[in-house]
């Protein structure tokens, strides 16, 4: 998680849900949140993400 303040930040994750495995996003500026998913193959071994500030930017990564 990178967090600014209470109504800004970004939260990355790897969940499952209904049945699939999503590398998951959720960005909230100003207090409204967008939540993005990419569904992944069913994984299985180590994975991991990572959340990296450049600048004004942010660089999500997933890695499996």
């Amino acid at each position: 998680m990178l967090r600014v303040d209470a109504q800004n930040w970004i939260k990355l994750g790897i969940e499952y849900s209904d049945g699939v495995c999503n590398f998951s996003l959720v960005c909230t500026i100003g207090g409204r949140s967008d939540w993005s998913v990419i569904p992944q193959q069913m994984l299985t071994g180590p994975q991991s993400v990572r959340i990296t500030r450049v600048g004004d930017a942010a660089i999500a990564h997933f890695r499996q």
